[in-house]
């Protein structure tokens, strides 16, 4: 459910950010755009904290962010998702109208603005790198939860549970610099963005040996800038 979210959060920032500047600068947009979900991940391990720390039950810590979800997605549904519904017309709405007046010209005023039609996974799949790039977000994301996860149960072998959840918080606030950073080099770069995405690959492999091998005396400072 998450990523179907993200994705359609995705689409609409897509239909508002489409001029010419925007598209230049995309990355840096995004980039400060997805920290939104870092700042999910920091509230929802303070809360954890601030629950075990009152001696509350433990589902509390679960609860406060189910109800900040359904409260954050009640405003979310008041968002405009696209500029045309309120008369905004970009040069991708208009080009999207003159697409339509065509179609409605040829087939009648029934036709809807249904946007594209679907196409299926095997279909997709066909598409020059699509299967390279799933493939390579697998591996990503694998890395990201896994430390995303472990990162509590290991710092709780050397700190309580509320400072470990405290600590642990601070992958999320590294990555929100770390997305920016990426961005705006990728715009720097022409939006050559597997380039950099692939540079920056490497050197999380250099960071994530260090950290194996001396996770358990580096300071929060390190951390912090390895993690991002």
């Amino acid at each position: 459910i998450y990523h179907c979210v993200f994705h359609a959060g995705t689409a609409v920032m897509g239909n508002w950010f489409c001029d010419k500047k925007s598209i230049e600068n995309r990355g840096l947009i995004f980039g400060l755009w997805t920290c939104h979900q870092y700042c999910g991940d920091v509230t929802a391990a303070i809360c954890t904290a601030m629950v075990l720390g009152a001696g509350l039950p433990y589902w509390w810590a679960l609860l406060i962010p189910a109800l900040t979800n359904f409260a954050w997605g009640f405003l979310t549904m008041r968002l405009i998702a696209d500029p045309a519904d309120i008369g905004i017309i970009t040069p991708e709405v208009r080009i999207r109208m003159e697409k339509l007046a065509a179609k409605r010209a040829e087939q009648g005023d029934h036709v809807q603005d249904e946007g594209p039609a679907p196409i299926t996974y095997a279909n997709a799949l066909k598409i020059p790198m699509v299967a390279q790039y799933a493939f390579a977000f697998g591996f990503f994301k694998l890395t990201n939860y896994v430390l995303f996860f472990w990162l509590p149960y290991f710092l709780g072998k050397h700190f309580d549970p509320v400072t470990a959840n405290l600590i642990a918080s601070l992958y999320s606030v590294g990555m929100m610099p770390g997305g920016i950073i990426v961005g705006y080099v990728s715009d720097l770069f022409g939006g050559r963005r597997a380039s950099v995405i692939g540079t920056f690959m490497g050197f999380l492999f250099v960071f994530l040996f260090i950290f194996s091998q001396k996770s358990e005396s580096l300071t929060a400072i390190p951390l912090l800038v390895m993690l991002g």
